[in-house]
């Protein structure tokens, strides 16, 4: 873009900058992505702003991508992951459209290969490690400056699975919420020392479940509801949701709600933000 686009763009509010002592403007990297991403803007070239790759891919479809995820997961593949992954991430895809189609689409497949294939494990494993560090980089690059709310959760005890949990919280983070993810296996009493325990002032106004493995899951119900109850009564918003959250039974509660997808729960992160 050109200087006097830039500073036309600065003086109008719409690009963040900070002003040095000698009347200069800066621009972080992080409210540069965002602007760029905001507005359709390409990237011509992403190492001058240290990203590690020029080469990132933009022009593909849906079903392109998540062939062509499927296939560079599958071989550990990792660069050709991230600019993947990266370059769909900064020509506007979120974090919720990529975790519930192409990532979601790959692992599920690769997931199904351990009936056919005794190395499957070995890959699935590879291929999740290889997306929770691109995850990381767009959580990093979405993060807001001034967070709008606080959230806090984790996966359910018995629950092995990092990335389900890592995803919401990356999601909850792109709509400007500060997210504290405790990761798998968090007992509910974890969560509430987190949440309904801390003073007033410091508690979140969000807390998430997730349920991908339930080894009980009447117990974990019961758990669920009683938390549940203790949230609402404390003003905070609880959202489950994961593969096995169909196995449980929960209570009608107002303050509670089931998600199947990261975009429907970054529309409640998205409802509390701009409350």
């Amino acid at each position: 873009m050109s200087e006097s686009s830039l500073k036309r763009w600065a003086d109008q509010g719409l690009l963040k900058v900070t002003k040095t002592v000698g009347g200069h403007r800066r621009i972080s990297v992080r409210d540069a992505i965002q602007f760029v991403r905001d507005r359709g803007i390409r990237f011509l070239k992403p190492t001058v702003i240290g990203l590690p790759a020029d080469d990132l891919t933009f022009n593909v479809d849906d079903m392109g991508l998540n062939d062509a995820l499927l296939s560079h997961l599958s071989k550990g593949e990792s660069d050709s992951v991230w600019n993947l992954l990266i370059g769909r991430f900064l020509d506007g895809s979120t974090i919720a459209q990529l975790g519930d189609g192409a990532i979601k689409s790959a692992l599920r497949e690769l997931g199904s290969q351990w009936e056919h294939d005794s190395n499957g494990i070995f890959v699935e494993h590879r291929a999740t490690d290889i997306c929770i560090q691109v995850i990381q980089q767009m959580k990093m690059i979405a993060t807001h400056s001034s967070p709008k709310f606080r959230a806090t959760g984790g996966a359910v005890s018995s629950d092995p699975y990092i990335l389900p949990s890592m995803l919401v919280s990356s999601v909850i983070t792109e709509s400007g919420g500060q997210a504290t993810n405790l990761g798998p296996n968090t007992p509910i009493d974890v969560l509430k020392i987190d949440s309904i325990k801390r003073p007033k002032n410091e508690q979140p106004q969000l807390v998430w479940i997730s349920a991908s493995i339930l080894e009980s899951p009447e117990e974990t119900s019961r758990e669920i509801n009683e938390f549940a109850h203790e949230c609402h009564d404390a003003g905070i918003k609880l959202i489950v949701g994961g593969r096995q959250v169909t196995d449980l039974s929960l209570d009608h509660v107002p303050s509670l709600s089931v998600h199947a997808s990261l975009e429907s729960v970054a529309k409640v992160a998205s409802t509390i933000a701009a409350a």
